[in-house]
């Protein structure tokens, strides 16, 4: 698991960004039998984005 924290004090009257939402439609599969997960090149690339946009929300 993935886990961000934000450390930075933002004023009260400073707007932040949207939380980003999450992609919803992940072609993630686990493989049981060795705890290994497997995703495709382009949902990668969408989960990437994703926590980019989440560390910049973190950090606005």
């Amino acid at each position: 698991m993935i886990v961000f924290t934000s450390t930075c004090v933002t004023s009260p009257s400073k707007t932040r960004m949207p939380k980003p939402v999450p992609p919803s439609s992940l072609g993630i599969t686990w493989h049981d039998e060795d705890d290994r997960v497997s995703i495709s090149k382009e949902d990668a690339v969408k989960l990437e984005q994703w926590l980019i946009d989440v560390e910049y929300y973190i950090n606005s």
